[in-house]
């Protein structure tokens, strides 16, 4: 089974997403979302899941 994984942020000219969909398999056990920032200062980052097609915790781990 594939699950697709989206990445979401406010607006923001400094800070994105390198890829705004992914395509993971069930098998696959991960995904790396790869945060892309035009600024050199130190930003920190939040990070949660939301159910969709697949459901936690019987589809993956949640994180928030």
């Amino acid at each position: 089974m594939e699950h697709k994984v989206q990445a979401s942020a406010r607006q923001n000219p400094e800070i994105g997403f390198k890829c705004l969909h992914y395509s993971v398999t069930e098998s696959s056990g991960f995904v790396e979302i790869i945060i892309v920032k035009k600024v050199s200062e130190e930003m920190v980052f939040w990070v949660r899941t939301l159910d969709d097609t697949a459901k936690a915790p019987e589809d993956y781990e949640s994180i928030n």
